[in-house]
């Protein structure tokens, strides 16, 4: 019989898992998640303790397979990742926990914009607003509209992108960091609206018309949001790195560009992540106009011998 001890320990190993995760890269864990999950869905066949315990495991087994699915996201596996993405929406719907269902298409969203599908991304995001707002869990409704900035970013829509991190920004200021889920609770950390800033003002000013303004935003955010990390985000401040680098290229800053990006190159290969990799390819495709500056040329050199596809 599945009791309530049976559900804590899925939660733990969840939690461990997520935090491997975050510190060395979907690579370092995404096999053991995945055995983990095989096991304790076994469970989900088994009678309960009560009907709280079924309902609180099906909560942990489906927060569990959007470990799964994000570290298959970092891998590059995505199809495994919207696979187990997908089978822990089934599991949150199954007890209309409206903010696991958020976090399904937050992460949902997170494949189709690596993808470049930005209107694809903003829609699965939009739904997951709607859910969020059900909610009323403000963490989760401020994940999504940050998000939703880098989807208006890819498309170069700079007025709602900056609507959208003010209104990430006010919602996270209202938190009551009691209340967040456990896959939000990453969003509270001091460096992550600056990480995603960097990213969305980069991604924004890789559009010509837009570069002299939210280039230097990007310097700023990035180089913020590196130096807010702490123990544990590796893997984040890994992306912190490249997005210096990146904002550097788009401000026309070559020899800082270089140093940046060389730094950023370091933090990759010691980061098993190909998500990593695959924006490192994004930056080094955006200085190939410095490729005969003698540090830029180093960078793209490290970066065209990294492992790919």
């Amino acid at each position: 019989m599945v009791s309530a001890a049976h559900v804590e320990l899925v939660r733990t190993v969840r939690d461990q898992h997520r935090q491997i995760d975050a510190t060395h890269g979907g690579g370092s864990c995404r096999n053991s998640v995945v055995n983990y999950l095989s096991w304790a869905s076994r469970m989900l066949a088994s009678s309960f303790e009560s009907e709280q315990v079924e309902a609180d495991l099906k909560a942990a087994l489906s927060d569990m397979y959007q470990v799964a699915g994000w570290a298959s996201h970092d891998l590059g596996d995505h199809g495994a990742a919207r696979h187990y993405l997908t089978a822990g929406l089934v599991l949150a719907r199954d007890i209309n926990e409206l903010a696991l269902i958020a976090g399904g298409f937050y992460r949902l969203g997170r494949v189709s914009i690596h993808q470049g599908r930005a209107q694809e991304a903003l829609r699965l995001w939009q739904l997951g607003q709607i859910v969020a707002q059900d909610s009323g869990n403000l963490a989760a409704v401020a994940v999504l509209h940050a998000n939703e900035a880098w989807a208006y970013a890819m498309l170069g829509a700079a007025d709602r992108v900056c609507d959208s991190l003010a209104r990430a920004q006010d919602e996270l200021g209202r938190v009551d960091t009691s209340t967040v889920p456990a896959w939000a609770r990453f969003f509270l950390a001091p460096a992550d609206l600056d990480g995603i800033s960097g990213v969305i003002d980069g991604c924004l000013a890789s559009h010509t018309e837009h570069r002299s303004r939210f280039a230097p935003l990007a310097i700023e955010h990035a180089e913020r949001a590196y130096a807010a990390r702490v123990d544990g985000e590796g893997r984040s401040r890994t992306f912190d790195a490249i997005s210096v680098a990146t904002g550097y290229v788009l401000d026309s800053q070559p020899e800082r560009a270089a140093d940046a990006g060389h730094r950023a190159v370091d933090m990759a290969v010691a980061t098993d992540s190909v998500r990593a990799v695959d924006r490192l390819r994004v930056m080094a495709s955006l200085a190939r106009p410095y490729s005969t500056h003698h540090g830029v040329s180093g960078v793209l050199e490290r970066v065209g011998a990294l492992p790919g596809d």
